[in-house]
């Protein structure tokens, strides 16, 4: 999951667009979720509507995964 954080920290974004487009390209799967804030207000403040999407996107893709060694072969 990538957190595409547009919000600009003084003169300029974090990262720009064509960043986020490079590392896009270079990953097979990837779910892009875009938020108007920026960095540091996502670290720093509680985003309800972020934080579901999050826990959603981890439900959907950790649930079923078992690290090969913690599996139990019989």
């Amino acid at each position: 999951m990538l957190i595409q954080a547009n919000g600009t920290l003084g003169k300029r974004p974090f990262y720009y667009e064509s960043q986020y487009k490079k590392l896009e390209k270079r990953l097979l799967q990837i779910e892009v979720v875009k938020t108007k804030e920026n960095h540091l207000t996502i670290v720093f403040n509680k985003h309800a509507e972020l934080e579901w999407k999050l826990l959603d996107f981890l439900n959907r893709n950790t649930l079923s995964y078992v690290a090969p060694s913690v599996r139990h072969e019989k």
